[in-house]
């Protein structure tokens, strides 16, 4: 299994399993491990310096986000995206960022809507430079700050773990991919229906942000199983 250069141990206070979960779902989002390729967990314990344990705790992880299945006997495998998959996800990231943008716009206030403005133009900047390998992390940073005006930790959650699987998916299929212009006009619309606090607006644009962009750009790009 090829995987980056080594770098300097992390320094920081995440655990051993904590941050072997984060390399390799983050190399399974940008593609730097593809769909169906093999994980050697021995390789992974080398690059992060770590044991086998914390190796098998992240690989249990993945595998129950559905990021990689585990063989007995066989080893772990990334997993293959496909259209059953991936409408079931979209549908469920659109029905939870609904939830999220209405208990944040109870909550907001102008502090929080300057700074969704400043994440949002950082998006579209890097964007119109055509720095799309930071698109994922800014429009990451965009919506998640909207998760923690929200304040519920559970959805924040479980709208992550989606947001990976959506984020894998838009690496994956980028050259083919035309746009994101639609993207920029929706963190636009969002912030307006905060400013306005037009409920009925919110949920239809954190909805539609994240399923239109998988119909119209995404799923016909996919193959069904």
């Amino acid at each position: 299994m090829p995987v980056p250069h080594k770098i300097k141990k992390n320094a920081d206070v995440l655990s051993s399993k904590e941050r072997v979960y984060r390399g390799v779902a983050k190399w399974i989002i940008s593609g730097v491990l593809t769909p169906g390729e093999k994980i050697v967990e021995a390789d992974i314990a080398d690059y992060f310096s770590v044991s086998r344990t914390p190796v098998r705790e992240a690989m249990l992880q993945l595998a129950d986000e559905n990021l990689i299945r585990m063989y007995p006997s066989k080893g772990s495998y990334v997993t293959k995206p496909n259209k059953k998959d991936a409408d079931k996800i979209y549908e469920a990231l659109g029905a939870i960022n609904r939830e999220i943008a209405l208990l944040a716009d109870e909550k907001i206030t102008e502090k929080d809507l300057t700074e969704l403005r400043k994440r949002g133009d950082a998006f579209a900047e890097a964007y119109h430079r055509k720095e799309f390998s930071l698109l994922e992390d800014l429009d990451q940073n965009f919506h998640q700050y909207i998760a923690d005006i929200a304040g519920n930790p559970y959805l924040k959650q479980m709208s992550l773990v989606l947001e990976r699987h959506a984020y894998r998916f838009e690496y994956l299929l980028s050259e083919k991919m035309s746009n994101r212009d639609q993207s920029i006009k929706d963190h636009t619309a969002l912030i307006k229906a905060f400013e306005q606090h037009d409920t009925d607006s919110l949920r239809a644009i954190a909805n539609d942000n994240w399923v239109n962009i998988y119909k119209n750009q995404i799923r016909d790009l996919l193959p069904n199983e």
